[in-house]
Parts: C-alpha cells; sequence; structure tokens
C-alpha cells in the first residue's frame, strides 16, 4: 500500500512540473493571413504514406528553379535528389499561385475540420508550405476528404508537374 501511495505522489508530482515545463514544438501552423519571411519564393509539398503503396516523399522547389525531392517510401528514389524545375510547367505554377483564388483555401482540409465533410480512410495526406512576397501559407490536405476545391488538387498536381516529380517516383520521366 505504501508503494502505490509512493507512486501516485510521484506521478502528481510528475504531471505538476510538466504543466510549468516550457513546451518547444517544431511544428507550428500559420494561417494564410501570413507571417512574414525573408524568402521572397519557395515552396515545399509532402506527401505522407499509406497503409498500402502509397509514394511518400517531401519536394522542395526555391525561386531559382532549384528542386531537392527526398524519397521516404514507396518511390523510386529512396533518399535525396537534384533537379532543376521544368520551366512552362513552372511558370503555370507560379501564375496559379499568383492568383487571387489562393486566398480563399483554407488552412485544413482533414477529416477533423469543417472542410472535410466525408473522409475515405487509408489515405495519404499533403502537407504545402508556399513562402512568396514574404508571406507564408501552410495547408493540409487529407486526400480521403470529399468535396475539397479543384483549386487544392490542381495546385498539388502542378507542383509535381513543375518539379517532374515522377522522374524520382516511378523512375521514368513522363511526357
Amino acid at each position: 500500500m505504501q508503494l502505490m501511495q509512493r507512486l501516485s505522489s510521484g506521478l502528481v508530482f510528475l504531471a505538476l512540473t510538466a504543466c510549468n515545463a516550457p513546451v518547444h514544438s517544431e511544428q507550428r501552423t500559420v494561417t494564410s493571413s501570413a507571417t512574414p519571411t525573408s524568402a521572397h519564393f519557395s515552396l515545399t509539398m509532402s506527401r505522407s504514406g499509406c497503409f498500402g503503396r502509397c509514394p511518400s516523399y517531401e519536394v522542395a522547389i526555391q525561386e531559382n528553379g532549384t528542386v531537392q525531392f527526398t524519397g521516404v517510401r514507396d518511390v523510386a528514389k529512396l533518399g535525396v535528389s537534384t533537379g532543376q524545375v521544368d520551366a512552362p510547367a513552372y511558370a503555370r505554377l507560379r501564375n496559379m499561385l499568383a492568383s487571387q483564388a489562393m486566398s480563399s483555401l483554407a488552412e485544413r482540409y482533414t477529416p477533423d475540420s469543417a472542410k472535410c465533410r466525408f473522409a475515405a480512410t487509408d489515405q495519404p495526406t499533403v502537407r504545402l508550405k508556399i513562402t512568396q512576397n514574404q508571406l507564408e501559407q501552410r495547408i493540409e490536405h487529407y486526400l480521403g476528404c470529399e468535396d475539397v476545391p479543384a483549386l487544392l488538387e490542381q495546385l498539388e498536381s502542378a507542383i509535381d508537374a513543375a518539379a517532374r516529380t515522377d522522374r524520382w517516383i516511378t523512375g521514368r520521366e513522363i511526357q
């Protein structure tokens, strides 16, 4: 009995001291109302895996057209690869990002958000981080959510096209 009292006292002490400890979080969410940054333009898109064979990777595009692809799972090229964007596709992507419609996109299209009325299970999630004109916009899109804006799906496809991710996902260029 004495052991149980000591254990429960220790747990209470740990719980109380943990509440006072500073919280350090690497991941923070910034709404599209934007946070000033020093970069003029950069874009990062990550796709998570699923229980099946969904490609899991991150692709980053810099203003100068440099692409960095990091293959995580179910891709032909694991690890870090670099390349250049497809110039015409990159121009279309930049025009899409400059449109006023970008501001209409919500921060989250996930099963626990109001923007996802119905969600299928076991689907990947796409996370976008777009920095342009010293403003940062983050969007999280669970691919199982129905009724997401077509612009969001077009944007994700345009990023893959501009970065030419197919060369690392499938191992061959798709024209």
